[in-house]
């Protein structure tokens, strides 16, 4: 959980996740927005599993902070570390979704399921950009290191290193990965070493 959060502040702007960033985090609603949201997700997944009393506390948090900013991202998604949410407002995600490493996603998103199926929906890869309003419908894969264009809808698999727009979306390039920023990170084993010195 640590370990995510850490990835989570670093790929904002590519800085490490200290105390006055912690108290930006609790005292005020208007800054780190998306950042604000992934912390109590990243608290609330890890008391799920460790101890119910925290959990509830982390829940009840999670819960005043997505309501907020209009989220609904159950904690039954699967998001992987160094993810961002650039603007948090009006996303919505199906319990089912799952999203790879350094991903992010802009405001009014929606990964939902098709008609045909109410269970599954999309998978993204590692690196995969979503931009605003985009709408992914479905049980469809997206490739690594992809770019998802604003407001596209997108209901067929999208292969890696490419870039897909409009209504329905169709793929407009391919062989252009999509770049995160600031993925230069600790990794994990890194990170470890350095937090038991």
């Amino acid at each position: 959980m640590q370990f995510a959060i850490y990835t989570d502040y670093y790929r904002i702007g590519g800085t490490e996740f200290g105390f006055k960033e912690l108290l930006k985090v609790w005292l005020n609603r208007n800054i780190l927005a998306g950042f604000r949201v992934m912390y109590f997700y990243r608290h609330c997944i890890y008391a799920r599993e460790k101890n119910k009393l925290l959990f509830r506390f982390w829940n009840r948090c999670y819960r005043n902070v997505s309501e907020h900013y209009c989220v609904e991202l159950p904690l039954d998604v699967k998001i992987g570390h160094g993810f961002i949410f650039y603007h948090a407002n009006g996303v919505v995600m199906h319990p089912n979704a799952v999203i790879g490493n350094n991903c992010a996603i802009l405001q009014q998103v929606t990964i939902g399921n098709s008609g045909k199926s109410r269970t599954q929906v999309a998978v993204l890869e590692d690196g995969v950009s979503v931009g605003a309003g985009a709408r992914l419908v479905g049980p469809i894969h997206i490739g690594a290191y992809s770019s998802i264009g604003a407001n596209a809808v997108v209901t067929h698999d999208v292969p890696e290193n490419s870039t897909a727009a409009g209504v329905p979306a169709r793929i407009l390039n391919t062989n252009k990965p999509n770049v995160p920023l600031h993925t230069d990170y600790m990794s994990f084993e890194e990170w470890k070493e350095r937090k038991n010195k």
